[in-house]
């Protein structure tokens, strides 16, 4: 993610605002969907390991979508990074 704010700022031409704000609004996506994948990882797992509790099926249905929005995120950064190469060239 830092590496946009880098890339935006040395790499976009400020001349075509079209592509600037382009990347900007794929930018901001990306940061979105990287702030609320961080906020389902720092979720507390104390919920899930009660011994007493032997019924693990909202353990798997939060792993699984864990596992289905950090796919969607590396799919939509893999998009960002494939639309500003091809912007470049």
């Amino acid at each position: 993610m830092k590496w946009t704010y880098a890339y935006g700022y040395y790499c976009i031409n400020v001349n075509n605002k079209f592509k600037k704000e382009r990347f900007e609004f794929w930018q901001t996506d990306l940061e979105k969907f990287c702030e609320e994948l961080h906020k389902m990882v720092e979720k507390p797992l104390d919920v899930f390991l009660d011994p007493n509790v032997l019924d693990r099926s909202p353990f798997y249905q939060f792993k699984g979508r864990l596992i289905s929005y950090f796919e969607a995120t590396k799919k939509y950064y893999k998009a960002l990074i494939e639309g500003t190469e091809s912007d470049a060239s």
